[in-house]
């Protein structure tokens, strides 16, 4: 016996509870992506609260965004499923906003960096959206891909520490200089540890110089020690950065570059993300 009440068909468009229980609720669109059938069944095995938040649009037409909990009790011997949920379609919303809020701050830092150095003008964004696509046909979700936009976006910002003599000398580096640009991972985590919604994306400014075989900076992390996000923000970034003029050097070939990745395939760089990267080139 399936039984609704009234708030219960109001959130989801429905005129009373019968017309909610009659619904095809299999077929409502994107009903299993969103988990809430397999939390479900969770519940029902373990006698443990499952919460879950879904968004999805229901057979009555209405587009919803639910916070629900699926709890079991037991009555006259047999066991009962209760599934109890809140619209937070407007919370959600104002989530959405602030992220964006959020996300046109860090670009507005990016881009102070970038002004900084004229001459990768550009070159912030492209690796940050190379490197999206590149993980998401690597399979990350897209919750985790806003994190790896954010890291990769601000995968620089430690160079706001480094002074202009030594980001835009004209000639090669000098030993002291070359160790005080490999400071800058460490600067970026000092500057965005101790905020709160940027701390999950700070693999990528931490450890984006790490390299497959342990020759990378700052922590000198070797094969899968160094996070996956950075793994492959490393090889985007590679890539960028050598099909560019800088003062010391004209860019390189598209062909260059692409033998210079398959040779340090496996060496300085995670072989399967280079495999993968080629692919996404190819594409």
């Amino acid at each position: 016996c399936i039984t609704a009440n009234q708030a219960a068909a109001e959130i989801v468009g429905a005129e009373s509870p019968q017309k909610m229980l009659q619904q095809n609720f299999r077929s409502i669109s994107s009903w299993q992506p969103t988990g809430l059938l397999t939390k479900a069944e969770a519940a029902l095995k373990s006698d443990q609260e499952q919460q879950v938040e879904s968004q999805f649009t229901t057979t009555f037409g209405k587009q919803i965004y639910l916070h629900g909990a699926f709890n079991t009790f037991v009555q006259a011997g047999k066991q009962h499923l209760l599934f109890s949920f809140a619209d937070i379609t407007e919370v959600q919303q104002s989530r959405t906003e602030l992220s964006k809020a959020y996300d046109a701050t860090i670009e507005g830092w990016a881009r102070a960096l970038e002004l900084r150095d004229p001459l990768t003008e550009g070159h912030t964004r492209r690796v940050a959206d190379r490197t999206v696509q590149l993980a998401r046909l690597l399979g990350f979700s897209e919750e985790e891909l806003i994190l790896i936009y954010r890291g990769a976006i601000l995968h620089d910002i430690g160079k706001i520490a480094i002074s202009d003599t030594i980001l835009n000398k004209p000639d090669v580096l000098d030993e002291t200089e070359i160790q005080e640009i490999q400071h800058h991972p460490d600067y970026a985590v000092d500057m965005l540890a101790p905020i709160e919604y940027l701390s999950p994306a700070m693999d990528i400014p931490h450890y984006h110089h790490e390299r497959w075989n342990g020759s990378g900076y700052p922590a000198g992390l070797k094969g899968d020690a160094i996070p996956y996000a950075a793994r492959i923000f490393a090889v985007v970034d590679v890539w960028d950065a050598l099909r560019m003029d800088r003062p010391y050097r004209k860019s390189w070939s598209r062909k260059k570059t692409h033998d210079y990745l398959a040779e340090n395939q496996g060496k300085l760089f995670d072989p399967q993300v280079v495999s993968a990267y080629f692919k996404l080139l190819a594409a």
